[in-house]
């Protein structure tokens, strides 16, 4: 058995991790990011 470096362990984590999500959890976590994005946004623009 090979050791694997720490990170193709990681790739080949988030790779397995993004085929275990469904759309709407992608979704979900896009709407989330564009709510945080615009968020900060704001408090760029407003200070």
């Amino acid at each position: 058995m090979t050791k694997k470096t720490h990170s193709e362990n990681d790739r080949n984590l988030e790779i397995s991790y993004f085929q275990n999500l469904d759309i709407t959890q992608i979704y979900e976590q896009i709407k989330y990011w564009r709510y945080e994005i615009e968020k900060f946004l704001a408090k760029g623009l407003v200070a």
